[in-house]
């Protein structure tokens, strides 16, 4: 374990008090990640793996709560940071883990109770978080979380054809077009989630030229299509979702 995850995790050895138990697990996350990460990257990265893994709020029963960690809270910092933080990160939260498995192992089994993650059926679509950025960069998810606020809602897709997996529709889609720059990319992705994007505004990042005229082709019952054609500073990039998301 490194010192700064050696450091973050010691307070939390002590068995937390029933009553603590929530805010404790919630505590000692944040404050190994903010061992690496800036505290306002560190809570974006939280509410990230959060809505990854379809959970409104953080698992408390050890073998839930170890299945986050080194699955989406992982995937989350590695992308954002390194591979080298998230498994530090990981490694600094065994010891509390511990403790929670030694406590669920005391109760009662029928007083356990699996935290219930947000899971929709392919076949059906139901809206869900009103805003939704399809891109496989987390930094760029990151970047769009921080640039919309804390306050507003926002999951995260790698790709179109994942979206329309998960059978979900939101009113407003980021979609970063840097994995669609291949001639035809755009538009056979978008065909295939043409359900999903019907009446949904859409925000195309990085698009190429002719890529807003050629999603409208494809799915003609889109709402509104704006683009921005390069990169943009947090400040810009914020002013610009603020306003897109205001549209509807």
């Amino acid at each position: 374990m490194t010192d700064r995850a050696r450091r973050a995790s010691a307070p939390e050895r002590a068995e937390p008090q029933s009553g603590t138990r929530s805010s404790q697990v919630a505590r000692t996350i944040r404050e190994i990640v903010t061992a690496f990460a800036k505290e306002d990257l560190a809570d974006e990265l939280i509410h990230e793996a959060l809505s990854e893994a379809g959970l409104t709020s953080l698992p408390e029963r050890a073998a839930e709560l170890r299945e986050f960690a080194t699955v989406e809270l992982r995937h989350a910092i590695a992308g954002a940071l390194s591979a080298d933080a998230a498994g530090a990160v990981v490694e600094g939260l065994e010891p509390m883990l511990g403790v929670l498995d030694q406590m669920d192992q005391r109760r009662s089994p029928r007083s356990e109770e699996p935290t219930q993650r947000v899971s929709l059926p392919r076949s059906g679509l139901a809206r869900v978080a009103r805003v939704a950025v399809v891109t496989d960069d987390a930094r760029l998810a990151v970047r769009v979380r921080v640039a919309l606020g804390a306050s507003q809602e926002l999951a995260r897709y790698d790709s179109l054809e994942e979206l329309s997996q998960r059978g979900r529709i939101h009113s407003s889609l980021i979609i970063d077009c840097r994995p669609l720059r291949r001639p035809g990319a755009l538009v056979a992705s978008a065909s295939e989630a043409r359900e999903a994007l019907a009446r949904t505004d859409v925000f195309l990042l990085f698009a190429g030229v002719g890529e807003r005229s050629a999603l409208r082709t494809a799915c003609p019952a889109a709402g509104v299509i704006v683009c921005s054609t390069r990169d943009v500073e947090d400040a810009e990039l914020g002013e610009l979702l603020a306003t897109f998301v205001g549209t509807r």
